[in-house]
């Protein structure tokens, strides 16, 4: 305590961790506002208007058609089609040969993959992967039919909530959230929470959004060059780029067509 209050967290912590991780830890939780056109979300999707991803296309479509079958829509053909065998599979749009090790994680490090231990690789290569590799991903499958219609009942209960009663972030229990990516003034804003809500707040006409900030908070060549050995899964910093070249490029269009995702009425 000091004059009668508690010491900020950033200051106890800024002796026992490095100066970048100190400032990481600092900005947790703090409220940014981000266009919809710079949010993208794991694997690689895009929210831009000129970008894909399964939720707004099938926003879309029900726009078009209300009636439309839950088996007939996008949704329904990712949790069919994008089934990624390893965590290479699930990040890139491509066949790019590295980094290696990706070939022998499971798909749902997708998400995690700049948060990720090396102890968790570790125990994952020896066949004792955490229960979060294991789980279910949010937009790819495999998984149950019951599921399928979980997530449409969702997307469509979200978009006819927000619509009526419009956005209110700072009463959420679970707020929008996600980190940057940034290189030389270029960025994007990755999802950690939220794609329901974004796909929704798209379709109805909104262009920017209220986010909390969660680890890592940003991602760039510094931090790259701090993390790719702790990260486990690149065994140099111009192998953990490869991804995050990726990722401040693509739209979603590689990774729907890779994984004949699109129909005739899609256009990329």
């Amino acid at each position: 305590m000091a004059g009668g209050r508690s010491v900020p967290y950033r200051f106890k912590i800024r002796a026992q961790v490095p100066h970048w991780l100190a400032r990481e830890v600092a900005l947790v939780g703090r409220w940014c506002t981000v266009d919809i056109d710079a949010i993208i979300a794991p694997p690689a999707f895009s929210f831009a208007a000129d970008g894909w991803h399964p939720y707004s296309v099938t926003l879309a479509e029900f726009g078009r058609n209300p009636e439309l079958s839950p088996t007939e829509t996008t949704l329904a053909r990712v949790y069919r089609n994008f089934l990624p065998q390893n965590a290479h599979e699930a990040l890139f749009a491509s066949d790019s040969p590295a980094p290696e090790i990706l070939h022998r994680l499971p798909a749902r490090l997708a998400g995690h993959e700049w948060m990720v231990r090396a102890d968790e690789v570790r125990l994952a290569l020896l066949g004792q992967p955490p229960v979060w590799m294991l789980e279910g991903h949010r937009v790819f499958g495999p998984v149950s039919a019951e599921y399928v219609q979980d997530d449409l009942r969702r997307l469509i209960s979200v978009y006819n909530s927000i619509r009526r009663h419009g956005h209110l972030p700072e009463i959420s229990s679970d707020p929008i959230s996600g980190y940057f990516l940034v290189d030389s003034g270029n960025f994007r804003f990755r999802l950690t929470a939220g794609q329901h809500r974004i796909a929704a707040l798209r379709a109805i006409g909104y262009r920017s959004v209220r986010a909390r900030l969660a680890l890592p908070i940003s991602v760039s060549s510094e931090f790259v060059g701090h993390r790719a050995v702790t990260l486990g899964w690149a065994t140099s910093a111009g192998e953990a780029n490869r991804l995050f070249d990726q990722q401040l490029r693509e739209k979603g269009w590689g990774v729907a067509e890779r994984w004949s995702l699109v129909d005739g009425s899609d256009s990329g």
